[in-house]
């Protein structure tokens, strides 16, 4: 994951100006944030963002894409697996 921009904030209102690419960011690492007990994943994400705009309401455009991603739900023994689509941010929310 690559993260490269700046944040001003000599100005009133703090402005971004940020690029995040994310290249085969392994699931498996996320695993540690889910309640004990929850479930596992496993795959890859795949990503580009942009972040521009005030600290209070920025604008976030690009895409993130799941890669060969799955959780695996303890509780149930059964395992969910997301599709490769892109989830596009177009309209900077």
């Amino acid at each position: 994951m690559t993260l490269r921009g700046m944040k001003n904030d000599s100005l009133p209102t703090s402005e971004y100006n940020l690029d995040i690419a994310i290249k085969r960011l392994p699931l498996s690492r996320v695993s540690a944030f889910l309640p004990d007990g929850t479930g596992d994943m496993s795959g890859y994400l795949n990503g580009s963002m942009k972040v521009v705009g005030p600290e209070a309401n920025p604008s976030i455009n690009g895409y993130l894409q799941f890669d060969t991603a799955q959780v695996r739900i303890q509780n149930y023994g059964s395992a969910l697996t997301f599709d490769g689509r892109r989830i596009l941010s177009t309209t900077g929310v």
